[in-house]
């Protein structure tokens, strides 16, 4: 093992030095056991020709299956070769082939980029260019174990992969994105991995399709393609990795139909050749796996041969699987009739039948059992796989330039942004993920279109800051180009790009110094963009699919490092351009995998937890965060703004905070303050209230920490709406001298904030020294932070906090400022103060009686922007790139100062009581499984937000349990939060638990993460 992994890394750095003795494909060794004996012995000469024979085999066509049933039964063919299909057609399928087989059938399969190339119900890896982009083959490796595990799954034994041709031709109609790329070493290097990774899964590999068909502008699916290369080319470029992987015992090669004088000597196809295979592969090279052809229906072959003749000289050329003859028949008779006449020896008959017969046995054949279909779709597509193609897809984005250090961005730099779609598919993945990092306008263009509709959005780009243009729906083959005649035309070129595309970027780049180029599709499509190097900077990702858009928006944010480097020639950019971008600094989305939690097991949970709360009443609708070391696994709205379920809750729509605006509005900027020593939490509250004559009152002494701890003695609450209104300090008419709007029917007078201040300044004192909650300090905060800062709290706080996190629709009074009602979830039938439906307003009477503009209550917000808070809370002041304040400020709010006192709570942060741990969730607030670092904080409206520095956990649900009626009592009884809350603590747990018995087990060795990784 050692030796191989010695070897791997060797390979993977370009250090390999020659070997003067391969290393024996594993099952060699069993060509001479009693099974194979048994087995061959058993069988006729033309029984034994037949296991040469691999037929086609397409569930979704039953003519070819009425035609495998037929040719398994009457020749003994060897195996099939699967087509289209999806996994329970295939499973029945192959079942009942092996149940009528002589002898098992070995079943093969092109995957490529995994089963999902021939299976439609599998998922895709990405493709084998896409995988040139990795710096770290281990991630292949393990592409190479998961391939197996499916296969083996699904009833198969041999893959037809991987494609090791080095392709360094832009205009290869068939190889193209199927090779790993351009340079030999790292296509052989990358080819190992995979084939490493499957054989150890189980399964056996071939790589193809040699001797290289990289650099042909033929297809030989259409014709035979001809190299003209000489010896000394072929041997530095095309066979290197075909060569490494003979020395290091790979399982199968595969014989391509191509005309390569220099090996053959003549234009017979390398496929049908002696010199090729024997001379060279067997002879000279040393090989002793097993030797496949490529489709003998391809017209390379069939053109020029018919399926008797070109099957024998297939044989003949030593090859000893024949893929998908067009009469197998005909081909065995005719491969006999050779053997006959002595043109093939039946020694060379015997030693390719127990090479297949030995293969037979080490896939396990000798003890076959059928296919169990149950499950077989989300058995194959496990979490497991699916977290194994977003890491890849993450690892192959690629930075080709990033001029300025422009990305990732910089919240607040640019005042305006842009999103442009130039796209042929429609899609919007890419925009729909950016728009939850910035605010963005968002233009589309289909680049078939005309020019005066591309002109006409180029005329709109101008007034923004910044433009982020992402392009793909490209072919991934090349094409017959038109000739360009008329420059007023649109033409489209190679690989589907078009004149006016090129229009597009040439403008784009020329107009706007601030563009970002996010491209999609074949490296090769930079070609045709001349422009593209006039953009500040740009992203490629070979994959086009949601998953690659969705990755490349998070990429453009900062979500995660961008490493990949580009595997071919381009003329913008040669091979191996690589501008590493550190990332990081966002929020990422991802599946609860990536972070040790069963998604599917979170989804169903939580899933049925808020739809039984919504059934019995707790609330109509709500949203739903939870994050895990800064990746979102969790991001869900549910239900409806009311009962009536009329509009669904969208992932912008903004709650009620009510009382999370202590911890969300006055805290940060707090602490900010303290950080830059513009307060002292010791220093009394009167001090930063100037002209309200605190120094005069009962409260001359209340500090800052004792009234942000809840334990300054202030009354819990006061119903300031019911003395404000008889003195007559509201109205239901606005004037300039009622202008501070409390709904839409109510308006205070500008004296209301004094009168509100004042009379929380004359109430009595609580209990000294004893944990009171109590809203009114943080009435009192707006007008601190204002005369400490100089500038209005709410803009303050938007310009200083909100912006900064990107938290776009985290706000005061949404209405008035420009958000429209049907984004905004309602809270209560007011009977008493308003006497209606508060939307858009704050719920609570207190901050409403104030303009809304409080920070006991009074932000709304979607749960994003709360995460995001959150977030930059348990980084200890820093998130988006941006240093809020000093981890020692953090530390520092977060503690308990009054624990003699019995309260447990930091300054305005929520804690969790010792005792808590040790009761059930319905008991417990908050969740019983809160560390002592946890801190939060809940609202009355249903809100929630708790993060644990112990495991990474942020967590935040938001609903409006109070509608129509704050007399809910279905909210407590669900438990709905708190319960998702544990929920999120238990699967954390499970999957700690499961990782430490996988490492005791020792089945991490076998994922091989670290052993592969330098």
């Amino acid at each position: 093992m050692k030796k191989i992994l010695s070897f791997f890394l060797a390979l993977s750095f370009g250090l390999l030095s020659v070997s003067a003795q391969n290393k024996d494909p594993e099952f060699v060794k069993y060509m001479n056991s009693p099974w194979v004996d048994s087995v061959y012995k058993s069988m006729t000469l033309k029984q034994q020709i037949g296991q040469m024979i691999f037929v086609e085999l397409r569930p979704s066509n039953p003519s070819t299956v009425v035609k495998a049933m037929q040719d398994v039964k009457d020749l003994n063919v060897g195996g099939a070769v699967l087509f289209l299909s999806k996994l329970p057609d295939q499973a029945a399928t192959i079942n009942g082939l092996q149940s009528i087989a002589r002898t098992p059938l070995l079943i093969a399969i092109d995957g490529e980029w995994g089963l999902g190339m021939r299976l439609q119900d599998v998922d895709n890896f990405p493709y084998q260019m896409a995988l040139g982009s990795l710096k770290d083959n281990s991630l292949i490796y393990k592409m190479g174990l998961e391939v197996a595990r499916q296969a083996k799954r699904a009833g198969l034994h041999i893959n037809l992969a991987p494609t090791v041709d080095v392709n360094n031709n832009s205009l290869n109609p068939v190889i193209g994105y199927r090779s790993f790329g351009e340079d030999p070493k790292d296509v052989a290097a990358k080819g190992f991995s995979y084939i490493k990774g499957m054989e150890d899964g189980g399964i056996i590999c071939t790589a193809k399709h040699f001797p290289g068909h990289g650099d042909t502008e033929t297809d030989s699916h259409a014709d035979l393609p001809l190299i003209s290369h000489d010896m000394n080319r072929l041997n530095s470029v095309e066979l290197i990795p075909f060569h490494e992987l003979v020395k290091n015992g790979a399982t199968g090669i595969m014989t391509a139909h191509l005309n390569v004088p220099a090996i053959t000597g003549n234009s017979l196809p390398t496929s049908l050749s002696p010199k090729a295979i024997k001379e060279l592969i067997r002879d000279k090279w040393g090989y002793k796996g097993l030797i496949f052809t490529d489709g003998m229906e391809m017209r390379g072959i069939s053109k020029y041969y018919s399926p008797g003749q070109a099957a024998r000289m297939a044989a003949e050329a030593g090859n000893d699987i024949l893929e998908l003859v067009r009469d197998p028949k005909e081909a065995i008779d005719s491969i006999y009739a050779a053997v006959q006449k002595g043109q093939i020896s039946k020694k060379q008959i015997e030693e390719s039948v127990r090479r297949i017969l030995a293969i037979k046995y080490y896939v396990g054949l000798n003890k076959y059992k059928p296919t169990s279909t149950w499950n077989i779709v989300s058995d194959v597509n496990s979490p497991a796989s699916k977290l194994l193609i977003r890491q890849m897809t993450e690892k192959t984005i690629t930075g080709l330039q990033n001029n300025d250090n422009i990305l990732p961005l910089e919240t607040g730099k640019f005042k305006k942004i842009a999103v442009v779609s130039l796209r042929s598919d429609n899609s919007d993945i890419f925009y729909n993920r950016f728009k939850k990092y910035f605010k963005a306008d968002y233009f589309k263009y289909d680049f078939k279109n005309s020019l005066t509709k591309a002109d006409d959005i180029l005329d709109s780009l101008k007034k923004y800051d910044l433009v982020i243009a992402e392009t793909g729906g490209f072919s991934t083959r090349p094409g017959k180009a038109q000739k360009v005649e008329d420059p007023k035309k649109n033409y489209v070129l190679e690989y589907g790009v078009t004149t006016n595309l090129q229009h597009f970027m040439d403008r784009l780049t020329k107009e706007h110094p601030n563009t970002v180029l996010a491209v999609f599709g074949m490296p090769y499509v930079m070609d045709y963009m001349p422009a593209i190097k006039n953009a500040k900077a740009v992203l490629f990702s070979q994959g086009n699919n949601a998953l690659s858009q969705d990755l490349m928006a998070q990429a453009v944010a900062g979500a995660f490092d961008v490493e990949g480097k580009l595997p071919v020639n381009t003329k913008p950019y040669a091979l191996g351009t690589s501008v590493d971008i550190k990332g990081g600094i966002r929020f990422k989305f991802t599946i609860g995998e990536e972070v040790g939690v069963n998604s599917g097991k979170m989804e169903h949970m939580i899933d049925s937890i808020v739809y039984g709360s919504i059934r019995n009443g707790a609330f109509p609708g709500c949203q739903l965060i939870i994050a895990k070391d800064q990746k979102v696994i969790f991001d869900r709205s549910y239900g409806y703004h009311t009962f009536t379920g009329q509009e669904p809750v969208e992932e912008d729509d903004m709650f009620d905070m009510a009382s999370n605006t202590k911890v969300c509005a006055a805290l940060p900027v707090y602490m900010e303050l303290y950080d830059q020593g513009k307060i002292n939490l010791d220093t009394p509250i009167s001090e930063y209230l100037p002209g309200l004559k605190f120094q005069k009152s009962n409260k001359k002494d209340v500090t800052l920490r004792s009234q942000l701890s809840h334990i300054a003695g202030f009354q819990p609450y006061y119903p300031f709406w019911s003395d404000a209104m008889k003195k007559g300090l509201i109205r239901n008419k606005p004037s300039k001298k009622f202008n501070v709007q409390i709904d839409q029917n109510l308006w205070a007078s500008k004296k209301i904030y004094d009168f509100v201040y004042k009379k929380i300044r004359d109430l009595p004192l609580t209990e000294a020294n004893k944990m009171k909650y109590s809203c009114l300090g943080f009435v009192l905060a707006p007008r601190i932070i204002q005369n400490v800062t100089g500038e209005n709290f709410h803009k303050y706080l938007k310009e200083n906090v909100y912006d900064k996190l990107g938290a776009q629709y985290t706000t005061f009074n949404p209405v008035t400022n420009g958000y429209p009602l049907s984004q905004i979830i309602p809270t209560e039938v007011d009977k008493a103060f308003r006497k209606s439906l508060v939307h858009g307003f704050v719920h609570d009477e207190a901050s409403a009686v104030v303009g809304g503009y409080s920070s006991n209550a009074g932000l709304f917000s979607n749960a994003l922007g709360i995460a995001e808070l959150f977030q930059m809370y348990l980084n200890k002041g820093t998130y988006g790139g941006v240093r809020f304040f000093s981890e020692e400020t953090f530390d520092t709010f977060n503690k308990q100062y009054y624990l003699q006192h019995d309260n447990y709570r930091a300054i305005g942060f929520e804690k969790a009581r010792p005792e808590n741990k040790n009761r059930t969730v319905v008991q417990a607030w908050p969740a019983p499984s809160c560390s002592p670092e946890a801190f939060g904080h809940s609202g009355f409206t249903g809100t929630y937000a708790w993060a644990d520095p112990t495991n990474g956990l942020v967590y935040v649900f938001l609903s409006n349990r109070v509608y129509p009626t704050r007399d809910n009592k279905a909210f407590d009884k669900m438990q709905a939060r708190v319960g998702i809350h544990e929920l999120a603590y238990q699967l954390i747990k499970e999957g700690v638990e499961k990782a430490t018995s996988e490492a005791k087990e020792g089945k991490q060795e076998q994922k091989a993460p670290a052993l592969f990784a330098d």
